[in-house]
């Protein structure tokens, strides 16, 4: 039995609430005692991480249970190897350890100066370019980003690169108060290995929040929100990612924004997409509310974005390989809740309120079980493909 607490409302859609009770009933059927809290959210909250094991805080869900089955028990649908892992501490939050090679650097916009040396809290320096011009590459390094502040996007080059897949880089937050904001995509296009992104909350100002194009091993993402926006990790046949990991991630309310005249396929957006990732792990992860807006015209015309068939909320793409899906719960997407192409595991998830539910497909075997399908999506638009749909 798995105890979980969520907190389902946000302030820029206020008919997540009306997904408490629905997923309550739901939880209980896979084996949970949830208490859905339909009042403000918590999307900022959190502590810092401390020594580096560290408890972020309320991420959406907070486990009690037992933690889940390590992933040999998927040995016959899997390589599990293939995703990238951490040590995990009592309460299911990974412990990140720094290696020989370490030093925390801090970032406050509000308090910092790019003049400081950002070796401590006093001598914060104030944008993350300072930051990054701080980091040595191939180190344990941590970049913290004062809670509260706000910051533009980024780019990050070959410096965010962890000493070792034990030892990685990490790029989180300290102090009090809401996550740190990231208002702009926060880019990943050169080669990085071993690289933890915890305790971020990334809002959109274009299509991508976080946009992972280069050649990239071992990214693990822990209690991060985004809002608005899509996250894209794709790799390319001839620079393959390996080993990716969402973990107790919120993805929110992912959309475009213009005057009408929309194209369902140009337009497309997903909470989440990955392509050419070899070692998939998405675990507690809560997506919501993909790819449409509230008072859309179903002939494309005019208005908010529309559903359509193109947007989903979390998008594995047939190029995938070793993927596990479990104990996440996708809601309301634009058409599926889950597509996951190449199959694999797919266990303990909830799907509520998409026009799809989720599917697998590949040439190889899949596990699929205890999976729970509630309130058939009825959003219709001009391309919206299924409607209605479970497995």
């Amino acid at each position: 039995m798995r105890d979980v607490h969520l907190t389902l409302a946000h302030p820029i859609s206020t008919s997540r609430r009306r997904l408490a009770g629905a997923l309550a009933a739901a939880l209980l059927v896979v084996g949970c005692d949830a208490a859905p809290d339909a009042g403000d959210p918590d999307v900022d909250g959190g502590t810092a991480p401390g020594d580096g094991g560290g408890t972020p805080g309320d991420g959406g869900v907070d486990p009690v249970a037992p933690p889940l089955p390590p992933l040999s028990d998927y040995a016959d649908y899997i390589d599990p190897s293939a995703p990238y892992q951490l040590p995990l501490d009592t309460d299911g939050w990974a412990i990140v350890t720094p290696g020989a090679q370490h030093k925390i650097i801090y970032v406050s916009s509000s308090t910092g100066d790019d003049d400081n040396d950002g070796l401590t809290e006093a001598t914060a320096v104030a944008s993350l370019d300072a930051a990054r011009g701080l980091v040595d590459g191939g180190s344990s390094d941590w970049i913290l980003l004062r809670r509260g502040d706000v910051f533009g996007g980024i780019r990050l080059r070959g410096e965010a690169t962890g000493e070792s897949a034990e030892h990685p880089m990490l790029i989180g937050a300290y102090g009090e108060g809401a996550r740190p904001r990231l208002d702009g995509s926060l880019l990943l296009w050169d080669t990085h290995e071993h690289l933890v992104l915890r305790d971020l909350h990334l809002r959109r100002v274009g299509k991508y929040c976080l946009d992972v194009l280069g050649r990239v091993r071992n990214l693990y993402l822990e209690n991060v929100v985004t809002e608005g926006c899509e996250s894209r990790i794709q790799g390319s046949d001839d620079a393959q990612l390996h080993g990716v990991t969402l973990h107790r991630v919120m993805l929110l309310d992912a959309h475009h924004e213009h005057d009408g005249g929309w194209s369902a396929h140009a337009d497309r957006i997903s909470a989440v997409y990955m392509a050419n990732v070899d070692g998939i792990l998405i675990e507690e992860s809560f997506a919501d509310h993909a790819g449409w807006v509230e008072g859309y015209h179903g002939d494309q015309s005019a208005g908010p974005q529309p559903p359509s068939q193109f947007s989903h909320d979390f998008y594995l793409q047939g190029n995938n390989a070793n993927i596990v899906f479990r104990d996440n719960i996708a809601a309301r997407g634009a058409s599926f809740g889950a597509q996951v192409r190449p199959g694999g595991a797919v266990v303990g998830n909830v799907f509520v309120g998409n026009n799809a539910a989720f599917f697998t497909a590949g040439d190889r075997p899949s596990l699929v079980e205890r999976n729970v399908v509630t309130i058939a999506g009825n959003k219709r638009a001009d391309l919206i493909g299924a409607i209605g749909w479970g497995l």
